[in-house]
């Protein structure tokens, strides 16, 4: 039976526009703080560009970090490989029990870990990409 005073998705939306709005802001703050600054007077556009990108992609990761201590993810990623769990074992009696189980899991516990999973690789995306593109001339 479903439980219909639990919503598994309340919060999220905020934590998906908040993930998202911390990186973008703290490009711009970094952006127009290091475009100023006499520190970065030989630096060209486009290095101060990926070095605003790598600072906030890097402070955006820690953010999310501690979202995901908040949310307490790792209760997901247990309910998510259960689930996982419980449809293998569901499809050695027949492959549409495992996806009707799969479904009512679904719409009882939500798919909450996928969604934090993505906003993770966003993040982690967002600080590789920064540091890759900032080492070479950092490094020169």
């Amino acid at each position: 039976m479903i439980n219909e005073k639990h919503n598994p998705y309340h919060g999220i939306g905020v934590i998906i526009f908040f993930s998202i709005a911390i990186n973008l802001g703290l490009y711009f703050l970094f952006r127009f703080t290091i475009g100023d600054s006499p520190v970065m007077h030989g630096y060209t556009e486009e290095e101060k560009f990926w070095i605003a990108v790598a600072f906030s992609g890097i402070i955006g990761f820690f953010y999310y970090g501690i979202v995901f201590l908040a949310c307490n993810v790792f209760s997901h990623l247990i309910t998510s490989v259960k689930r996982i769990v419980n449809f293998v074992q569901d499809w050695t009696l027949s492959f549409s029990v495992a996806c009707d189980c799969y479904a009512l899991d679904v719409q009882e516990n939500g798919l909450l870990f996928p969604i934090y999973f993505v906003l993770f690789l966003y993040h982690a995306g967002w600080a590789v990409l920064g540091i890759v593109k900032v080492l070479p001339f950092i490094m020169a």
